[in-house]
């Protein structure tokens, strides 16, 4: 699960910026039109992950390391395309594709936008795959307690 909030590091950029005093205007309000809310950006990230969790002397839970940053990016991006609106087709395109299921368009204050998503539908779906995800998670960890696989 920690690895679908990665491509959300990016939030963090301003904020750091501001703390050392460097001038910028970057709005985090829209960060999903940054780099880091494109396939093509983790794309390369996760060829590089991939590549570097097969050589010799990686430990041995790096490949599944890899693979699970993979699929944690994918959900978010797929989410946040549900949710939003993601440059899905960058650099060959800026347009944003989404369907702008958390009705939340036009708000561009990050704060604003955290503490009205929950009642959207977007925030609403997001809560359910949450639940159903800590329930098969539950569930596994029931069954391998069991001595099931």
């Amino acid at each position: 699960m920690l690895a679908t909030s990665v491509p959300d590091l990016d939030l963090l950029i301003p904020a750091l910026l501001d703390r050392v005093g460097i001038e910028h205007e970057l709005n985090t309000g829209v960060h999903h039109r940054w780099v880091t809310h494109t396939p093509f950006f983790w794309g390369l990230v996760l060829a590089e992950a991939r590549r570097l969790s097969r050589r010799r002397g990686a430990p041995d839970w790096a490949p599944g390391a890899a693979d699970m940053l993979a699929i944690g990016v994918a959900v978010h991006l797929l989410q946040d395309s549900l949710a939003n609106t993601v440059s899905l087709l960058w650099p060959v395109r800026r347009r944003e594709y989404g369907l702008g299921l958390d009705r939340l368009a036009g708000v561009d204050d990050h704060i604003e936008y955290v503490s009205r998503y929950p009642s959207s539908p977007a925030g609403k779906l997001e809560a359910g795959l949450l639940l159903a995800a800590l329930a098969t998670c539950g569930w596994r960890l029931a069954q391998h307690g069991n001595g099931r696989s």
